[in-house]
């Protein structure tokens, strides 16, 4: 689990459960779901994700891209780790950008 909540606006709660299934709760009525798949080397996952329905801002909007996790980060202390992950539309218009802590 990663929490960013409670730290103002623009922030989320992420979960991520052992088959790579994450939910995120965006704030106030946005939530989503989708999944991470571990690519064939490192800490590096393939997402996909799709935007809960109103008030998320992009309603409805499906987004593929990347995660990594460094288990060594060490700005994140007292628990090392760092999630990044970004994801986009297709038509490159919208795009999520995560970065958090375990």
């Amino acid at each position: 689990m990663i929490d960013t909540t409670g730290l103002g606006p623009g922030f989320a709660r992420l979960d991520i459960d052992a088959n790579g299934k994450f939910t995120v709760d965006g704030g106030p009525g946005c939530s989503f779901t989708d999944s991470a798949t571990p690519r064939r080397q490192g800490k590096v996952y393939n997402v996909s994700i799709t935007l809960g329905g109103p008030p998320c801002r992009n309603p409805n909007t499906v987004m593929s891209g990347v995660a990594y996790y460094d288990p060594t980060t060490t700005h994140s202390l007292p628990t090392p780790g760092q999630l990044y992950l970004f994801a986009m539309r297709a038509d490159r218009e919208v795009g999520f950008l995560f970065t958090g802590k375990h």
